[in-house]
């Protein structure tokens, strides 16, 4: 009996180590970049702290040095009365005029450059806003790019490549949910980081994607509004919680030691 009592001390508290240090997997959460008004006017890598010990870091790139992350919607700059998201220098990301931009987002853990550590995610979709179909009446359809990226800068090596635009629309100027150009851009792919931009014009990409060779339209430009995504995240126990696993097994220890001491003396 005294026997099974100890076995029985044993299996619960390995339960108990395993449950508390465990990966938790989160269930599918949205991302919604207006509510993180750090990201407004920044000059820099920004820092998302998010659920699960996880965090978000929001970059960007751009050939003018005098561009910045922007938020666009209600409380920021509102183009039009809308809702963009993140654009850079204005209300989006483009390429106008040979000033590339591109916008960076990748997962991990860690609130600085210095501490910060990829983690995969699986992206299920992004909120793309200001997508539009024959924009500014020049009967080009706006088309936007994105990529799994190995690094950030200007020679960001992309490791998958694909474009996204409205389609079956037969009205001008007009978007699949309402007239701010919104689409939901379906991933549904493990990655770390994402990148979107745009090309001027879309046919330099014509070499993987011929149907693109005809698009000559340089006013290619989006926001991203948003992220869709699932993760699994290793919490890391804070001190109180190692604390009490440490004298829990302190005394697990102990209390084994004097039974076994007491079975022997009575033998």
């Amino acid at each position: 009996m005294i026997a099974m009592t100890i076995i029985r001390k044993r299996t619960f508290l390995t339960a108990f180590i395993i449950a508390a240090l465990a990966p938790v997997t989160l269930s599918a959460c949205f991302i919604d970049f207006l509510d993180y008004p750090q990201l407004n006017r920044a000059k820099s890598n920004v820092y998302l702290e998010l659920d699960g010990g996880l965090s978000m870091r929001v970059g960007y790139w751009a050939s003018s040095k005098r561009k910045r992350l922007t938020l666009n919607g209600p409380g920021y700059r509102e183009p039009n009365g809308g809702a963009d998201g993140i654009g850079i220098g204005d209300d989006e990301i483009g390429n106008i005029h040979g000033k590339s931009e591109r916008l960076f987002i990748q997962f991990g853990t860690g609130l600085d450059d210095a501490h910060f550590t990829p983690v995969d995610a699986f992206v299920e979709n992004v909120a793309i806003t200001d997508l539009y179909f024959n924009d500014h009446a020049s009967g080009y359809n706006e088309i936007g790019f994105y990529g799994f990226t190995t690094h950030q800068g200007s020679n960001a090596l992309d490791e998958e490549v694909a474009y996204f635009q409205q389609r079956n629309l037969k009205k001008r100027n007009t978007a699949i949910s309402g007239t701010q150009g919104e689409y939901t851009l379906t991933i549904d792919r493990v990655g770390s980081m994402l990148s979107f931009w745009t090309e001027e014009p879309a046919s330099m990409w014509s070499h993987i994607f011929p149907e693109l060779s005809s698009e000559k339209y340089r006013n290619n430009d989006f926001s991203v509004r948003g992220i869709t995504f699932r993760t699994t995240a290793i919490p890391v126990p804070e001190p109180p919680t190692a604390l009490s696993l440490l004298m829990a097994l302190l005394t697990l220890c102990m209390a084994t030691y004097s039974i076994r001491r007491l079975l022997l003396q009575r033998s």
